[in-house]
Parts: C-alpha cells; sequence; structure tokens
C-alpha cells in the first residue's frame, strides 16, 4: 500500500497545511488561511493550484474584476482577458502542461499584472494580425518592462533555443543565415554539424538583416 505524502507544514497559495482533515472520505488538509479562516481541502485540489484560499481570493478577485469589467466593458471573453488569464495560468498551476517552463523554472508575473485591469492598461489591446504575449528576456518573469505584443516570427526568433551563429562579424539566428544561403534550414544544420563554419556559410555574403 502506497505511502501516504504528508503535505503538512506545506503552502500553497493563502494555504498552509496543518494536518490531516479526518472528517471526510479521502486525502483531506485541514489548512489555516491568511486571513485567519480554517479550510479543508483535498490534496489534489492543493497541488493543481485549484485551491489557494479559504475563499477569501476569489471574493477579492471577483470584486477586482467586477470593477475592471464595468471599466472596460470586459466579459472574461476577451482575447486579452484570455492571454492574462493563460499568463497566470502557466506560472502558478503546476496542472498546466507548460507550468514546466515557466513557474516551474522561476517565471513569475509581476504583483501589479495580478489584476487584469493593470494588465490592459499597460499592454493595451492585442493589434490584429497574430500577434501574442511575448517576453523579451525569457528568463524573466511577465512585467510591463519585459513584454510586448510580438508576432509569431518574432517569438520563434526569441526562443531560448534559437541557435545564434556570427560569422564575417554578422551575427544571425540559423534560420536567417538558411534564408541568406537559399537553402532549408535543415540543410544548413547538417553543414554546420558535418563542415568547418566558414565553408557551411561561405555563400552568405549578403549583410541584410535576418
Amino acid at each position: 500500500m502506497p505511502v501516504l505524502e504528508s503535505l503538512v507544514g506545506r503552502v500553497f497559495g493563502r494555504l498552509t497545511v496543518l494536518a490531516r482533515g479526518t472528517k471526510r472520505p479521502g486525502v483531506f488538509w485541514l489548512c489555516a488561511c491568511s486571513c485567519g479562516s480554517q479550510f479543508v481541502a483535498s490534496a489534489g485540489a492543493l497541488k493543481c493550484g485549484d485551491t489557494r484560499s479559504c475563499g477569501c481570493l476569489l471574493r477579492e478577485n471577483g470584486v477586482a474584476q467586477g470593477l475592471a469589467n464595468r471599466r472596460h466593458g470586459e466579459s472574461g471573453k476577451t482575447v486579452e482577458y484570455k492571454v492574462w488569464k493563460n499568463m497566470k495560468d502557466r506560472c502558478y498551476n503546476p496542472c498546466n502542461r507548460q507550468y514546466k517552463d515557466y513557474g516551474g523554472r522561476g517565471i513569475e508575473v509581476c504583483s501589479r499584472w495580478l489584476t487584469f485591469e493593470a494588465f490592459l492598461e499597460d499592454m493595451e489591446r492585442r493589434p490584429p494580425g497574430g500577434y501574442t504575449l511575448d517576453r523579451i528576456d525569457n528568463n524573466k518573469g511577465y512585467a510591463p518592462a519585459n513584454c510586448r505584443w510580438a508576432t509569431r516570427l518574432t517569438q520563434n526568433v526569441n526562443r531560448r533555443t534559437t541557435v545564434w551563429i556570427e560569422h564575417a562579424g554578422i551575427t544571425r539566428h540559423l534560420a536567417g543565415w538558411a534564408r541568406v544561403l537559399g537553402i532549408d534550414p535543415e540543410t544548413l544544420r547538417y553543414r554546420l554539424a558535418h563542415w568547418p563554419k566558414d565553408r557551411a556559410l561561405s555563400l552568405a555574403s549578403s549583410t541584410s538583416a535576418p
């Protein structure tokens, strides 16, 4: 029989686990909320981030969101609202499939942007044409100075895994050099893996930007 993982002492949002809850079937834990009340929550809800307070956080967010909705006419269905919600989910919900690349490696949302009203005020409406929310420095969190609306091409170039290559005083990402050479990026990748760099890039004489 598997050993029950103890959550005593662990903190989930505003909740600090005090003891095993014994009045309900299943695995439940008695928690103290930072607002002063006590609350019983399931282990699954705590671990996945579905329960982060006794309910006070939801009430506070509801009030704040209600004010934002009245000011901006948001219904929760706009593109900007969904972007904001997904941004927070990636950073704070361990059950989100992208959590390991965001919250799991320390990426956070600045305190100002924990309310949608402030996020919308800083970022304004998303431009038309497939723009998405992009962090300029992928090792820093979501904050006004580090975020922009960017095209998919810009985001692809800005990935942590992007390969940058310097040749003849010019630095381009691999896809940029492939465009200059007029070849498929995978062909260039093969060349760079098997040929000296100068030979692989010998036909790249253009100095235009990637």
